[in-house]
């Protein structure tokens, strides 16, 4: 009995790498490259949809980058830092990348210094 268990187990251990394996190879294949097209569709949304089409996932912190803003992206097979590139332009936040597949997007404040007498 106990080594009919050990054959489940390395064969459920085996079916698991063999479905990662899979899905690397399907994510491989578009070299990175997403096609999107949305239409004044917040940038919450937007990233929701980059996510959903992806294996990229976002952090950021809502009180510091306006969520809400609409805007319109129409891109094909672009990168994700050309996509996020144009969803960020004229704003001040800013990206960057850990773990590949995570970005943290970040808000540059102005820090105003007062004269002093």
């Amino acid at each position: 009995m106990k080594q009919i268990f050990r054959i489940m187990k390395l064969t459920t251990f085996l079916l698991f790498v063999m479905f990662l394996q899979v899905s690397a190879g399907v994510f491989s294949q578009n070299n990175g490259q997403l096609s999107l097209k949305a239409e004044k569709e917040s940038v919450n949304n937007i990233l929701k949809l980059i996510e959903e089409k992806s294996e990229y996932r976002f952090l950021f912190n809502s009180n510091n980058i306006d969520v809400e803003r609409k805007t319109d992206l129409n891109c094909d097979s672009k990168s994700i830092e050309e996509l996020l590139n144009m969803l960020f332009v004229g704003t001040n936040v800013r990206y960057r990348s850990f773990n590949n597949t995570k970005y943290i997007c970040t808000a540059t404040r102005k820090i105003r210094f007062r004269k002093s007498h």
